[in-house]
């Protein structure tokens, strides 16, 4: 008894698997089905460029970019250098404050769109900061250093540190003799 018992679950069972089969897939060629692709291709945008553009090292006037200095960092520490890049962000002392802090400095950049590499620039309230607006292109000349020599500014890939705005002497005024 307990083998027809046995017998009759087992057809059930095998009548339920067919009948689900058949009754459960549904025709695969029908309009309606879920995975069927749209007609037409697909509107991607175009890819971006992830180079970053070409930066001379150094510009006809002989004036380093931003990226060219600080690839050459070994053998312009501590020399005169020219530099040229575009003014990202500046800090000045406010108007008739003679002593600030921070100190004034600038960074400059080789391309306004992409703020890195950046050069730090630093020097004293009497350096050419005053001159310099936001995203101008400029060309500066001063020392290229880790550390400036009064401490004030530190960078370990390398800063610029601007010379005093020295004003020229009035025409005709001789120079002081050297002792």
């Amino acid at each position: 008894m307990c083998q027809t018992r046995s017998a009759a679950w087992q057809g059930s069972a095998w009548i339920a698997v067919v009948l689900g089969c058949v009754l459960g897939c549904g025709d695969s060629r029908s309009p309606a089905s879920k995975h069927e692709r749209a007609a037409g291709a697909a509107q991607l945008p175009a890819k971006p460029d992830l180079h970053p553009p070409a930066v001379p090292e150094r510009f006809p006037d002989t004036s380093f970019s931003v990226s060219g200095l600080r690839s050459k960092k070994g053998e312009r520490l501590g020399r005169p250098t020219l530099v040229t890049g575009f003014v990202a962000q500046i800090h000045r002392c406010p108007a008739g404050q003679r002593i600030c802090d921070p100190a004034p400095y600038a960074y400059l950049v080789d391309d306004l769109a992409r703020p890195y590499p950046r050069l730090l620039v630093g020097g004293t309230r009497s350096s050419k900061f005053d001159a310099l607006t936001d995203r101008q292109q400029v060309t500066l000349a001063g020392t290229f250093q880790t550390t400036s020599e009064d401490g004030l500014y530190f960078d370990p890939s390398g800063l610029l540190v601007l010379p005093d705005d020295v004003p020229s002497p009035p025409e005709g005024a001789t120079a002081p003799a050297a002792r």
